[in-house]
């Protein structure tokens, strides 16, 4: 099921711009290594608000941008298994400020199941983004499209890194669905604009899922859709949404 590959390769485009611009774009493998640090909240079994006052660093707080989404495929060579990458500076670099903040996390499985199968995994991935708060000194609300991150002054300048956050993700989404393939993720704090190219492609993304959990269609294994609404298209009112979704289709089969 490609329905999302169009929008991986737009990340893999949008990763090589900056790059080719002189943008910091640095990529590591995962690691649980323990980080060495103190936080109030360590060894605290739930999550602390951190407050405004204990605030080292920002991301994406509401008056600067966010963009938060989810990526799935079932083609493995498109997502590099286990790296966290990240586009502009981490969190000791950060101190002080409020910054923008993007998350992407792709994730390819061994085959991609029918549409309701595809969205309980999309809807699993979704909550995955909570494990974070699990992290001392890292508080995360999420809302659809958007996230925003809190670390405390102990936390960020303790060394709490972006890639340590990753890996919590990576290893969390692992162990919350079956069937993974590979997984990655991106963060994104280099500026507003850089963000704010995540979210148009988030809106996109969204829109498909969304789409997908309304019109009630079911993919077939050689990619081409059956409807199950027993009307005709010409009177029925998800016919727009229908026709979206085989716009995508149309898309990633000719790029397959």
């Amino acid at each position: 099921m490609a329905l999302l590959d169009v929008y991986i390769k737009q990340l893999h485009d949008f990763l090589n711009r900056r790059r080719n611009e002189g943008v910091v774009v640095s990529a590591k493998k995962a690691s649980l290594s323990p980080i060495k640090y103190h936080d109030s909240a360590q060894g605290n079994s739930s999550q602390r608000v951190i407050l405004k006052r204990e605030t080292g660093v920002e991301l994406g707080a509401p008056d600067t941008m966010s963009a938060f989404l989810i990526l799935l495929t079932d083609d493995s060579a498109l997502i590099k298994d286990g790296t966290v990458v990240l586009v502009g500076d981490d969190i000791p670099k950060s101190v002080g400020k409020s910054v923008p903040f993007g998350q992407v996390i792709c994730v390819s499985f061994d085959r991609m199941g029918d549409v309701d199968q595809w969205l309980e995994d999309y809807g699993k991935i979704e909550e995955c983004g909570r494990i974070v708060d699990e992290i001392p000194g890292y508080m995360v609300r999420c809302m659809p499209g958007r996230l925003w991150a809190r670390v405390s002054k102990e936390a960020a300048e303790g060394g709490l890194s972006l890639f340590y956050v990753g890996s919590r993700l990576i290893d969390g989404v692992r162990k919350s669905v079956k069937g993974i393939k590979s997984v990655s993720v991106t963060f994104v704090t280099s500026n507003k604009e850089d963000v704010q190219e995540l979210e148009r492609v988030g809106d996109q993304v969204r829109k498909i899922v969304r789409d997908l959990r309304i019109s009630k269609l079911s993919v077939l294994s050689d990619s081409e859709m059956e409807c199950v609404n027993e009307i005709d298209c010409t009177s029925c009112g998800e016919r727009l949404v229908c026709d979206e979704i085989k716009k995508v289709f149309d898309v990633t089969k000719g790029e397959l």
